[in-house]
């Protein structure tokens, strides 16, 4: 946001630089229209204004527009120049600005030729040698059209300067909407006239306010349409609302939107009024001085040794800490020097000062442009050092301590370390039984499966959040069926909530109210949310589980193989779940809701069913599907499966020199034989069980090699990202191979159906663009080469390898377009599969200039 004055591009700012730490807060930075074409010759002249800069070198790096308005292409003098003169750069001009005036203002005259074509014009502010000055995280793009197209409004700005000289005004520019104010003394009242250039019908929403800018009143007043596209609207503040500042907002009702500066509501500087002035009531608040040596001061006085002081100066603002020890707490006072609206992230560290856990709390005002924040440790939590920093939510900017987060040494109190201890002894003997409840939860899964003769899920939780199991199995001889959902939860979730729906068929994802299913006997407690779930908490059982039970009808059906089949008067369910304090959800490892099919027909009904059905259920149901999340939750299955059969007790793993031999007489590498030379003294129903998973997992990651799976669905994968993903689950299956004898055979057989991954998946797309770029051939929308190029970065698959060695064949045989289907046709792939991706290849290969 830049620009001031009558002929103003923008509103002026203040812009404290987000990514330059020596540039101090107060920079502004206006573009002012001096002269249309039509009155300058051709030539539309420009003003570049920097206010606040100092006087050292400062320089102004440019582009312009050629095409569009936010390209950056070099210019010719034939099409702008500037005064003083530019040099040019590689890829930019710059331009030296002069000294300041003697109102601290250094100015860049610019003058673009009005017939040039030019869309735009843009640029940054440098200062030796990496500070660098943006209009937020974007450059200062001026566009052009636009200027030219406001002429009707810098118009009325002029003529409602003529009429009142003395008048204040400010302009402002936000998401394509020119707002000036005018506000000027009415022998004890304030005139207040609003100009808004926009195609929609806008409402001002205003009201006074003091130095805090907290709002004493609003009152909305429709704008008026006066020319063109400005409307124009006219207050009169009297008495009590002739306060320093008029903040206002745009309410646009058509799409109900608000209009505010950056985030924030307006703010127009009102001029004094010569009439006595009303003054508001005082909040009841602390009272505070001006300086904050008076706080120091009285924390000494009152808290002796017991506080500690702390001062900060960070981009001109200085911040003052003040922490005082108490038997049961530590409490923190933060001070900030600012005008600005800040927010203050904290969190207590070690003496490594790393963060142990983060929160917010907003810093409240105080007179005298000045914010306070008040922060209560519990001696439980107190640690070493209190860490924090700041952040400027209208722009998005952090304020830390030079290059680090502010870090202050906390005070100590006799009694923290014995409570602190307590606390740990405390929690430690909490967790220990709860994670002996986890064992034995997981212990007891075999159990819970074995029952289940309609269906058995499990469900991994993110975040480390616990385990879910839900058995579906008959009773009253295939008439009924029972639905016990047993989950262990994290200690720091408490009594969770399920949040539910039923699905409304077999291989459905969509979910419906369960209270429609009159059938069901759901417990008591289900709590209707809208159209289509429900919630219910769980009922807590012994060892730290928690449970809930349903029964429904079902019936007996005969399946097409003629093998009969009890299905439940419902498809399933599908949930997510909640914590007690309802302030963190969670969902399974693998992103998706939880969902639980009640039904036996064509599901594997042996060893690691809930695999099967797990696997089926990711192929057929999920919306999104590509290579990298298949490997993906492969690593999921085994990292399960390791869990569950070896436990989480940690070993240490073989080393290579166990498993391969080296022949130093010959340099001959040779591998042992993936079965073991001798029987592993595992019991014959452990065998089974391992080779059961495996030949799943194997069977899966075959079918996925052989394209009988899709590699990607409605997903975004680019090189890099496949390539990491590959890298982990190979070097997962080498370390399985080493850890499990019993099982080799059918690990190197799924490591066979995998690629190799590497570390050059991100070079090899990048030195494509190279080689395209080296030889001119254009990213063009809809060209064979950029088309390859799209599905090559967002959709990865090893097809890729395939299409490129058909692009190579096509080069070599000068523009053989046989050669290049045939290399295609033995990779597996056709017209129709590359019209398929997500970012389809539609088009055919075309000779370039190349050195072949």
């Amino acid at each position: 946001h830049f620009g001031s004055g009558p002929r103003a591009i923008c509103v002026e700012e203040r812009l404290p630089s987000p990514s330059t730490s020596s540039m101090a807060p107060g920079h502004a930075v206006s573009v002012e229209v001096v002269s249309e074409p039509e009155e300058a010759g051709g030539w539309a002249v420009l003003e570049v204004n920097a206010e606040g800069m100092g006087d050292g070198e400062l320089i102004m790096h440019w582009g312009i527009g050629k095409t569009r308005v936010d390209e950056w292409a070099v210019g010719s003098d034939a099409q702008v120049k500037t005064t003083p003169e530019s040099a040019h750069v590689q890829g930019a001009c710059q331009a030296l600005f002069p000294p300041s005036d003697a109102q601290g203002c250094r100015k860049i005259k610019v003058e673009i030729k009005g017939d040039a074509g030019v869309k735009g014009f843009q640029f940054v502010l440098h200062k030796k040698p990496n500070d660098w000055l943006k209009n937020g995280s974007s450059n200062f793009i001026v566009n052009l059209a636009k200027v030219h197209g406001a002429k009707v409004f810098r118009n009325l700005m002029k003529a409602a300067l003529e009429a009142d000289a003395a008048a204040k005004h400010q302009v402002w520019s936000c998401q394509g909407v020119e707002v000036a104010v005018f506000a000027s003394d009415a022998q004890g009242s304030c005139k207040v006239k609003a100009l808004v250039d926009s195609e929609h019908d806008l409402v001002l929403q205003y009201g006074p306010a003091g130095d805090d800018r907290r709002w004493q009143s609003s009152t909305r007043l429709p704008l008026s349409k006066v020319e063109g596209t400005v409307s124009e609207g006219n207050v009169t503040l009297t008495g009590p609302d002739c306060q320093k500042y008029l903040m206002f907002v745009l309410h646009d009702a058509s799409s109900n939107q608000w209009l505010k500066d950056s985030g924030r509501d307006f703010a127009m500087e009102l001029p004094a009024i010569e009439a006595a002035k009303f003054q508001p009531q005082p909040r009841a608040e602390r009272a505070v001085s001006k300086k904050f040596g008076k706080f120091v001061k009285e924390a000494a006085e009152e808290e002796g040794e017991a506080a500690v002081t702390k001062e900060f100066n960070a981009g001109g603002m200085e911040v003052v800490v003040i922490a005082s020890a108490t038997e049961l707490e530590c409490n923190v006072h933060v001070l900030v020097d600012t005008t600005t609206d800040l927010t203050v992230q904290y969190g207590s560290a070690g003496a490594d000062r790393t963060w142990k856990y983060s929160k917010r709390v907003p810093l409240a005002n105080m007179p005298d442009q000045a914010h306070e924040a008040f922060i209560s440790i519990p001696a439980a939590e107190v640690d070493k050092n209190f860490m924090f920093v700041l952040h400027e939510g209208a722009v998005n900017r952090w304020i830390k301590d030079g290059d680090s987060d502010f870090c202050f040494e906390l005070p100590r109190h006799p009694e923290w370390d014995r409570l602190k201890r307590e606390e740990e002894a405390r929690r430690a003997a909490e967790m220990e039984k709860a994670m002996a409840g986890r064992t034995g939860f997981l212990a007891s899964r075999k159990e819970r499966e074995a029952k289940a003769d309609i269906s058995f899920a499990v469900f991994d939780l993110e975040r480390d959040c616990g385990e879910v199991d839900v058995a579906c199995y008959s009773t009253d001889g295939g008439k009924g069926a029972k639905v016990e959902i047993r989950g262990w939860f994290h200690p720091r979730l408490g009594e969770c909530t399920l949040h539910f729906g039923v699905l409304s068929g077999l291989r459905s994802g969509e979910w419906k109210s369960p209270l429609e299913e009159k059938s069901v006997t759901w417990p008591p407690g289900v709590t209707a949310i809208d159209g289509k779930a429900c919630q219910l908490k769980f009922q807590q059982l012994e060892n730290h589980v928690q449970g809930i039970d349903f029964t429904m009808p079902a019936s007996t059906k005969k399946s097409d193989a003629g093998e009969e089949a009890i299905e439940p008067s419902i498809a399933g369910v599908s949930f997510v779940l909640k914590s007690s304090s309802g302030d963190e959800w969670f969902k399974p490892r693998s992103g998706g809701n939880a969902n639980a099919r009640f039904t036996s027909a064509g599901r594997w009904k042996g060893e690691w069913a809930h695999v099967a059905d797990k696997i089926v259920e990711q192929e057929v149901t999920w919306e999104c599907m590509s290579l990298k999340r298949r490997y993906e939750n492969c690593l999921e299955f085994v990292d399960a499966w390791e869990k569950q059969s070896e436990g989480m007790t940690m070993r240490k793993m073989r080393s290579w020199n166990t498993l391969v031999h080296v022949d130093s007489s010959k340099a001959v590498w040779s591998r042992m034989p993936s079965m073991p030379v001798f029987e592993v003294p595992d019991e014959e129903d452990i065998k089974a069980n391992k080779e059961g998973f495996w030949s799943w997992i194997f069977v899966w990651q075959r079918f996925s090699f052989q394209r009988l799976l899709t590699w990607e669905r409605n997903t975004c994968t680019q090189p890099r990202m496949l390539a990491g993903t590959t890298n982990q689950i190979t070097l997962r299956m080498a370390e399985l191979w080493k850890a499990h004898p019993r099982c080799r055979m059918w690990i190197r057989w799924t490591l066979a159906t995998m690629g190799r991954g590497g570390s050059a998946g991100q070079q090899i797309r990048d030195q494509i663009l190279v080689i395209m770029h080296g030889h001119n051939i254009k990213e063009i929308h809809g060209t064979y080469y950029e088309q390859w190029h799209q599905k090559l970065h967002n959709n990865t698959t090893p097809e890729d390898i395939g299409i490129c060695r058909a692009i190579i064949k096509y080069l070599q045989t000068d523009g053989n377009m046989g050669e290049y289907w045939k290399v295609l046709a033995d990779h597996g792939i056709d017209k129709e599969r590359l019209a398929s991706y997500s970012r389809p290849i539609t088009t055919e290969p075309y000779m370039v200039n190349t050195d072949r």
